[in-house]
């Protein structure tokens, strides 16, 4: 896969997994989201029109539909960081299959001054 196509999934993997959002179900079986706020909900229905869409999500784990590959993609919940006043930005680390990931999101006055551009075509951190 490309590189710019590599990470432009990463991107909306990131809004598909990293979230605090709960799945429900309706009396029809039909997934209803329950989001702390109207931007939870925004960004998790913004992955799902990208083909990454939540379908299950409890304490220790989530899944998501992934139509790019035809399969429901499991992620183990190893920790959570949840969105503070103070931190003003969320963290959580998974393992999806043999790989452990750590995904952040936050407000872009903390979030950008966190990045080293200059690092940006490593592909290991």
């Amino acid at each position: 896969m490309p590189k710019d196509v590599t990470e432009i999934y990463a991107l909306y993997r990131l809004l598909a997994v990293c979230h605090t959002v709960v799945v429900d179900r309706d009396h029809n079986g039909e997934i209803i989201y329950q989001a702390s706020s109207p931007d939870e909900l925004a960004l998790i229905q913004g992955a799902k029109q990208m083909g990454l869409t939540l379908i299950d999500k409890n304490t220790t784990t989530m899944t998501i539909k992934n139509e790019h590959t035809g399969r429901d993609d499991v992620y183990e919940i190893l920790a959570e960081f949840p969105f503070d006043s103070t931190r003003k930005r969320m963290s959580l680390i998974v393992k999806f299959g043999n790989e452990i990931i750590h995904l952040c999101k936050g407000a872009d006055n903390i979030m950008l001054p966190r990045i080293n551009f200059d690092n940006r075509n490593n592909d290991k951190i």
